[in-house]
């Protein structure tokens, strides 16, 4: 199958080559101005990952 034929069959693939520069180098994220602006920290991933995850509801009567 032709690259313009897939770009042409699915909407995600068309958009691959404009988003593929993202892999291009380390993503890094700047909290700073939202921490100074609302007051907020994020929380730790080692501390996100020691909680356990809800339990989903049942669906059983």
């Amino acid at each position: 199958m032709r690259r313009e034929s897939v770009v042409a069959a699915d909407a995600v693939m068309a958009e691959l080559p404009e988003i593929a520069c993202q892999y291009d180098r380390e993503l890094l994220l700047d909290t700073s101005e939202t921490e100074r602006v609302l007051g907020v920290r994020a929380t730790a991933l080692d501390s996100v990952l020691e909680e356990p995850a809800p339990s989903a509801p049942s669906e059983r009567p």
